[in-house]
């Protein structure tokens, strides 16, 4: 009776909030079967609830595969449903749950990113973070054999209760770590319409690999889901177009008024001063907040309170395993109040197979408002600064050793019938004149950025067209052009041309397109009504049929230039297009073994993995960053910011000024290059070392150490890598990671590249407000006298940087010696910075 949902246990639905965690699909349920033989009623209230109640409902929502509570909630209450589907498949020997429980897995898969976060829905404590499903993967895996869930159990760590492994997993089932078998792009169903559309699935560097979330439609079950039916999402060298919401608590003000609403999202605001939004009290203009959750399948489909949008249209390929475009169209009038009385947004994704502008995303949004004075916003939310262009906006953000940005280009309304706001500062989390404050301001959704385009004119009836070139941060911009007829847009760009209905109908009446003269053009004609249709060039040269399907209502071709008659009819004798089966974008090759420099790929050889380091072509980097080597006699010398450095082939020890420091593996001398550890690398160049997320490449970037110039080198007693220790220097806002070492004798020294008189040093500790860390600091001249200066804790109580200082004294040498925390014997340290006598 303690529990939330009581005993009996109705006090709670089973189906949303926490009544669907552990409670009944597990602590309870094996209670009642333990129980059974003595007293059967217990499993009849569980299995009551589990079969009449939670199965049919799920039964319903997971036609659509993916979890109504998001990325974080959701795989977490996943992982409860499938203890339930265990407890009751292993009780009867049959499934009890319908067979498309095991496809739902696959919403975390695609929502997976190449910086091994993935792109957000609903509330989350993900940001930043590196995917973790905790038991999840191992129970979906288990269930369905799936070597790919496998496989991303096994990329997240293999990490579980032992007991489970021992009862679930399968050594014999393979685990397939790669993603290339699923296709590239996954249209969501009906339930909870979406598309999520990729150009790769490369978990690591890479080109050109661009992520795109396209959402609305189905319908929506309250709790932890966002209002965000129309909302659109942009990776691509990180988050380029995001959900800005930062959820820390449920029900706040900032929770109530922002995260959850739509201001927090890309997509359409629509302002009805009188609206109000359930608890919220700020109006920001976006859809019905639903917070209630629906027990039936009855009550969601009968009680329009639940209505999210309906899809429309969906169409991908020619290949439906690598498609060159992703299509997806949904009526979102049900999704907002009635305000709206007219609302279609349309999609395409355009895979354009090309390193440099790898896709492109176009947005057709018809709107119509009970009122012309209410004001309408087409808003993008983003990470970075946007930059103005006359077209609208540059979104810029840069990832694992690469930069990229999108190029938001509106063609309706034009420029002189628009205007366009960018929310910066405070102003991103004020919603329309109410000020909100997120629970993490420092971090990346916290300083995010709003940017919303509106009409200049009140008008009922108003069109958005608007174009998204995705690419290299410093490639040229792709030319747009637009074509208009009566009933159609054609827009051309690279070597496609999309044609999208001006109205919010399909098209049925015959009309005209132009491809670009003298080259072979992609030719996608969309929002066509069911049924024949055919195109034909003008001399009657060109001419295919096409049946176009409904659900679908897009038609594919690839013609030469010329000027092509659309005609909803069959030509007689004429054969439909077929795309030829190889007709596939290329992927974009992974980086990994390669080296980034300053935003660029580095023509070296590949980088070779060693035991606890990676090997790295010591001499192409140096060259690079223009850093003078001589060789003689098996030996490297390397002069860099007045230091000399001497390596030998074969040998794991450096000489630096003259002293001699051990590096974790031996320098290697072939066939003309020099590969060293990469952590030495970059401590000798002055540089920032990070690896990706499988440890097999590397990224180089000026050190944001402060005065790194005057600290030769720094290791540790106990077994630590140099690139931690390193970080660990490094004063980087925000910053998560932290260098760790278990023990009461454990210590690393500073050695410094000439004496500075210091007065202290500045310590962040990992968990620095909840223990006090033990630690001593010592000083020497030589690195063999030593002198005590600190010996002591840490205040417990503080998160931020805290200062120890000294007498202030010349020093050559600084360590410090750990004694592990009031917790544990861990000794662990975000940044630790050096504190010079003032002048």
């Amino acid at each position: 009776d303690d529990m939330e949902i009581g005993w009996p246990p109705f006090r709670q639905t089973i189906v949303n909030g926490h009544g669907n965690e552990a409670q009944v699909n597990r602590d309870l349920l094996c209670m009642a079967i333990a129980l059974y033989d003595e007293d059967p009623v217990p499993y009849r209230y569980c299995a009551y609830r589990v079969l009449e109640e939670l199965v049919p409902m799920r039964r319903f929502e997971y036609q659509s595969p993916r979890h109504n509570q998001g990325i974080s909630y959701g795989p977490y209450r996943f992982g409860w449903d499938l203890h339930a589907a265990w407890l009751f498949r292993r009780m009867t020997g049959k499934p009890v749950f319908d067979d498309n429980i095991g496809e739902v897995y696959k919403f975390w898969l695609y929502m997976r990113l190449p910086i091994g976060q993935m792109l957000r829905d609903g509330d989350g404590f993900s940001d930043g973070q590196q995917v973790n499903l905790g038991l999840t993967p191992l129970l979906a895996y288990a269930y369905t054999r799936d070597p790919v869930i496998k496989g991303d159990f096994v990329r997240q760590g293999f990490r579980a209760d032992p007991l489970m492994i021992l009862l679930l997993n399968d050594p014999e089932l393979p685990a397939q770590k790669s993603l290339d078998s699923l296709p590239l792009t996954l249209d969501f169903g009906p339930i909870l319409g979406s598309m999520v559309a990729r150009t790769g699935w490369n978990l690591g560097r890479n080109l050109a690999d661009v992520v795109v979330e396209m959402k609305g439609g189905g319908y929506h079950f309250g709790n932890h889901q966002h209002a965000d039916a129309g909302s659109f999402q942009i990776y691509y060298r990180g988050l380029q177009a995001v959900d800005l919401g930062q959820y820390r608590f449920y029900g706040t003000p900032y929770d109530t008024n922002f995260c959850k609403r739509s201001v927090a999202h890309s997509m359409m605001l629509v302002v009805d001063p009188d609206e109000k939004f359930g608890r919220a009290t700020a109006n920001d203009g976006g859809a019905r907040f639903v917070q209630a959750c629906p027990v039936s399948v009855e009550q969601v489909t009968n009680n329009p309170m639940f209505a999210n949008g309906k899809k429309v249209s969906s169409s991908f390929g020619p290949s439906p395993q690598r498609p060159f475009f992703s299509y997806f169209s949904v009526d979102l009038k049900s999704a907002y109040s009635d305000k709206i009385q007219e609302f279609v947004r349309t999609f395409c994704f355009l895979n354009l197979g090309n390193e440099e502008t790898p896709a492109a995303l176009i947005i057709l949004d018809q709107i119509t408002a009970a009122k012309p004075e209410f004001q309408k916003y087409w808003q993008v939310n983003t990470l970075n600064p946007p930059e103005p262009t006359p077209d609208g906006v540059i979104l810029r953000n840069s990832a694992l050793g690469l930069s990229g940005k999108v190029s938001v280009r509106m063609l309706r309304p034009r420029p002189e019938e628009r205007e366009v706001q960018i929310l910066s500062g405070e102003a991103t989390h004020n919603v329309f004149g109410q000020q909100f404050t997120p629970p993490s301001p420092e971090k990346p959704e916290g300083r995010g950025h709003r940017v919303l385009f509106s009409p200049k004119t009140a008008r009922a009836s108003d069109l958005f067209l608007t174009v998204l070139p995705i690419s290299d941060a410093k490639a040229p911009e792709l030319p747009v052009s637009l074509a208009e007829t009566e009933t159609t847009f054609a827009l051309t760009l690279a070597d496609r041309v999309v044609v999208l209905s001006k109205s919010s109908q399909f098209l049925k009446e015959p009309f005209q397109v132009q491809t670009p003269a003298g080259e072979e053009s992609q030719l996608l004609l969309t929002g066509l009504a069911p049924g024949a249709w055919s195109i034909r060039t003008r001399d009657n040269r060109i001419r295919f049929n096409a049946r176009v399907e409904a659900g679908k209502n897009t038609a594919f071709f690839v013609v030469p230039g010329g000027d092509y008659e659309v005609r909803p009819e069959t030509i007689p004798g004429v054969p439909e297009y077929q795309a030829p089966p190889d007709l596939v974008p290329a992927l974009a090759p992974s980086l990994n073994h390669r080296v980034l420099l300053n935003d660029q790929v580095l023509p070296t050889p590949p980088v070779r993995s060693a035991d606890t380091h990676l090997l790295v072509p010591a001499l192409a980097v140096f060259k690079a960053l223009g850093i003078e080597t001589e060789e003689a006699g098996g030996a490297l010398r390397v002069r860099a910011r007045g230091r000399s450095a001497r390596f030998v082939a074969g040998s794991t020890t450096l000489e630096l000024n003259g002293r001699r420091f051990q590096m974790p593996g031996p320098a290697v001398q072939e066939k003309g290059e020099w590969y060293l550890p990469d952590s030495v690398v970059a401590a000798v160049a002055g540089q920032e070392l990070t690896r990706d997320q499988e440890g097999v490449g590397v990224t180089l970037a000026p050190s944001r150490i402060p005065g790194d110039d005057a600290i030769l080198w720094i290791e540790a007693n106990k077994e630590s890598d140099l690139a931690a220790l390193r970080a660990m220097l490094a004063d980087i806002p925000g910053r998560r990671e932290y260098w760790a070492a278990e023990g009461k004798d454990v210590h690393f020294d500073l050695v410094l590249a000439r004496p500075v008189k210091l007065r202290g040093v500045g310590i962040r500790w990992h968990q620095g407000a909840a223990r006090q860390a033990r630690f001593a600091l010592e000083t020497s001249s030589d690195g063999v006298t030593w002198r005590k200066v600190f010996d002591g804790a840490s205040s417990g109580k503080s998160a931020d940087l805290e200062t120890y200082t000294f007498d202030p004294h010349e020093a050559g040498y600084v360590r410090f010696r750990g004694f592990g925390n009031t917790q544990n014997g861990w000794n662990s340290i975000v940044h630790f910075r050096l504190l010079p006598a003032e002048p």
